[in-house]
């Protein structure tokens, strides 16, 4: 490649930190979201990644030469050389990394997030309303997976106040298959306060976001900083992960004293001059490339500094000192066929998939055989005195994970003649308008594949 000093427009002479300068000042000129639309975009795209490879051999060059002895490292070169992963006491220490000049996270990860971060709808604009709505579908909640309910969603609800009016059936119908229902529950709340309250104006202070339903200290920085800007870190699992390899914290991330630590530093790499490029740039790195299982660490951009890398405790990293624990449950569905109708009702209790409906359940202790379901008192109280409807078994040990539970289900179906008296507790619909009504991902499976 070309002189690495030309590339950067500096003197071989110059230091450690006109060496940064340069390189801060010409990652922001060649910025992508410079040129958004632009014939231009290509070479600038191009010349960010020179400029990257320009960083990279000064760094490399410096660290040749620099005498053994050295404790610290400037730039990318050298890893964070402070006696092995960091526990108590560590945010000291990372500190005093900083003020020596080793800014290296900050900066490489906006040269890596320039290069060629990924597009994504959420990102073509800067719109609160826009921000928040991702922000919170995005939850435990994958990527590629948000997109087509992104953009339905806002096709539907283009703004708050359609949102804060939606009829509740259409607006969970609309979050169907999504998952962690509370969610969109509170998203309409959140919407109501924000007419009541804001005069449906999005509010603009961090203490006000922060206060709105489902809103957390994560979702509340991450509006804060890309919709306005404003100096807030994200700390989110990817950026756990993040920080934790790079500086070798083994402090829990799921302890008090962690989370303290993890939100201290994450506002201490913070770059306040560019709050929403640096938070999405951290969260996108954690995603694609520094990633829970086999991180790309041959080529990733951190990999001179990362000190987990140089112990070898990339897959320990982060810590969690609590393990989500699971339990099973044992459900029993059936669809009732009765002429051209069926059966449904709405789960109301406070239980998973609140306020979604379902086909009659009959919930066990254990899984039931054919035998023990079709014999259980519980079946036989939906039927009707007097009544033998055929019954068979469509689906059997169908397997649902959710978060904390593990859910084991056999599907029946019962067909009864047109004038029967059976599951009189339910509610009866026209099988052709099922699909008007929000189920789970579960029933709606099942629906789509043998209804």
């Amino acid at each position: 490649m070309n002189d690495p000093y030309q590339i950067l427009n500096i003197p071989p002479t110059a230091t450690d930190e006109e060496v940064k300068r340069a390189y801060r000042d010409l990652a922001r000129k060649y910025h992508p979201d410079n040129y958004h639309d632009n014939p231009l975009a290509d070479l600038a795209q191009e010349k960010m990644k020179e400029i990257n490879e320009a960083y990279d051999q000064i760094q490399k060059q410096r660290k040749a030469s620099s005498a053994a002895s050295q404790t610290y490292s400037y730039g990318y070169g050298g890893g964070n050389s402070y006696g092995g992963a960091y526990g108590s006491g560590s945010l000291r220490q990372v500190r005093m990394a900083i003020s020596h000049g080793d800014i290296s996270l900050a900066e490489r990860l906006l040269g890596w997030y320039a290069a060629g971060h990924r597009a994504l709808p959420w990102r073509q604009d800067h719109e609160p309303y826009h921000v928040w709505l991702s922000e919170i579908m995005l939850q435990q909640t994958r990527v590629e997976a948000v997109k087509g309910y992104y953009a339905r969603f806002l096709s539907e609800l283009p703004d708050i106040a359609a949102l804060a009016a939606c009829e509740e059936n259409r607006l969970t119908k609309l979050w169907e298959g999504l998952g962690y229902y509370s969610r969109v529950r509170n998203l309409q709340k959140a919407a109501r306060v924000i007419m009541v309250q804001h005069g449906g104006a999005f509010p603009r202070k961090y203490a006000e976001i922060r206060a709105l339903p489902g809103v957390g200290d994560y979702t509340a920085a991450a509006i804060c900083s890309i919709a306005y800007n404003m100096p807030y870190a994200v700390v989110d699992g990817n950026v756990y992960r993040v920080l934790s390899r790079y500086w070798g914290v083994d402090t829990p991330i799921d302890s008090t004293e962690g989370k303290r630590l993890f939100a201290v530093l994450a506002a201490e790499m913070l770059d306040k001059s560019r709050p929403a490029i640096y938070n999405q740039a951290i969260m996108d790195f954690g995603a694609v490339q520094c990633t829970p299982q086999a991180p790309d660490c041959m080529f990733c951009p951190l990999a001179d500094s990362c000190t987990a890398l140089s112990k070898g405790l990339v897959m320990q990293l982060p810590v969690k000192r609590h393990k989500t624990k699971t339990s099973n449950r044992y459900f029993n569905y059936i669809y009732v066929r009765m002429g051209a109708c069926t059966f449904i009702h709405k789960r109301t209790a406070d239980d998973i998939w609140k306020n979604l409906f379902e086909l009659p359940l009959i919930e066990a202790d254990k899984a039931l055989s054919e035998e023990e379901f079709l014999s259980s008192a519980s079946f036989r109280l939906l039927l009707a005195e007097g009544e033998r409807p055929e019954v068979r078994s469509v689906l059997r040990n169908v397997k649902h994970v959710l978060s904390h539970r593990v859910i084991y289900v056999n599907f029946y179906e019962v067909v009864l003649p047109e004038s029967s008296r059976s599951f009189s507790d339910y509610q009866c619909i026209r099988v052709e308008d099922l699909e008007q009504y929000p189920v789970s991902r579960l029933v709606h499976a099942f629906l789509e594949k043998y209804i």
